[in-house]
């Protein structure tokens, strides 16, 4: 039997996914609160998706805590990583379509999530305490740390520079086809180690948490984390590109805080119409992701042209006599909303994705 659902659970992904739909929406004209941190530093749009990676650790938890290593379901574990990586690359695909292969990008964001719901899979299956996900996170986030710091690339010192480290040069050397900032790829090889001590820390807490006091220790163990992260600074700045160990602290961090406080509130919010519709987007998190995805690139035709659809649109905002952050503000909740209306007769129907 499937274990119930966590409702609460279902709301905090749903509130990320829109946000990371708002965000991707977005053009540069966006506040600066939701747009990503130019190299070093954080900002509302860098947190949503290390809280998802943490949310896929919880999952993760949920999901096969509680069956012995011989029962976990590998057939659909491998299944539905490989599924999600491929649709990734799909999705990459639509976004520059042509059949020049090295045109064409491996990394992204589905790809990663797949990945670390591979490895949380993994770690589920060692043991049911909360000890060996998180000291594998931890001692992950700290060997990253020291490899940033201590080991060069090409015959040069060490550097966080974007693409000039030792996290570039893998990027350039091991990645096929598109690197999508030319040196180096926001969802390249290095930075996706300490991804999975993303998810790692949202096993732990599922697990810690599942004790009395549930969302009181949440509670304590993201004020904790945040502060932890924040000392860590003194050593490494948090920067989301890079995924550097104070960056994977705070953001997690901050999603057991999330997570603790949505708890807490559930008895108030789950009568409310509005919160059902995040439980929705929550359940259904692939489908309105993909749909986005294909609204993207439905927008940005014609590829490469200087006519697109996304910026005659924006200047028919602009037109009415917004100014370019506004227009890009309502242009990105206008889209979020098509991507909800799009999803719910899908929704009715149980044409949902389900890898």
């Amino acid at each position: 039997m499937a274990p119930a659902r966590d409702l609460p659970l279902d709301f905090l992904r749903g509130v990320d996914v829109m946000l990371m739909l708002l965000v991707n929406f977005l053009v540069p004209a966006a506040p600066a609160i939701l747009r990503h941190a130019a190299w070093h530093g954080l900002t509302l749009a860098d947190i949503v998706f290390p809280i998802f990676l943490f949310i896929v650790g919880i999952s993760a938890s949920l999901a096969f805590d509680g069956r012995l290593r011989r029962q976990m379901p590998w057939g659909a574990i491998a299944r539905r990583g490989a599924l999600l990586f491929a649709i990734g690359v799909a999705l990459n695909w639509c976004l520059r379509p042509g059949f020049d292969w090295d045109q064409l990008r491996w990394a992204g964001v589905l790809q990663r999530i797949a990945i670390v719901y591979l490895a949380c899979a993994v770690i589920v299956s060692v043991g049911r305490g909360a000890i060996v996900p998180l000291g594998l996170g931890l001692a992950i986030i700290a060997t990253h740390t020291f490899v940033l710091l201590n080991i060069g690339a090409e015959n040069t010192v060490a550097s966080l520079a974007p693409g000039a480290g030792i996290s570039g040069w893998l990027d350039r050397q091991l990645l096929p086809g598109l690197i999508l900032r030319g040196s180096w790829d926001p969802e390249g090889i290095l930075s996706t180690l300490p991804s999975m001590a993303s998810g790692f820390l949202g096993v732990a807490l599922a697990r810690w948490a599942s004790a009395p006091r549930p969302i009181w220790r949440l509670a304590f163990a993201g004020i904790l984390l945040v502060l932890t992260g924040l000392l860590t600074t003194i050593v490494i700045p948090i920067n989301k590109d890079l995924w550097t160990a104070s960056f994977v602290l705070v953001t997690s961090g901050i999603g057991a805080s999330g997570y603790a406080a949505v708890r807490a509130a559930w008895p108030v919010l789950q009568p409310h119409g509005w919160a059902k519709q995040f439980v929705a987007v929550g359940q259904a998190a692939l489908t309105i992701y993909v749909i986005h995805m294909l609204l993207i690139a439905l927008l940005r035709l014609p590829p490469g042209g200087e006519d697109r659809l996304w910026d005659s649109l924006l200047a028919g905002l602009r037109a009415s006599g917004l100014s370019a952050m506004w227009a890009s503000v309502l242009f990105a909740v206008l889209a979020v909303i098509l991507c909800r209306l799009l999803l719910a007769p899908l929704q009715r129907r149980g044409l949902l994705l389900r890898v």
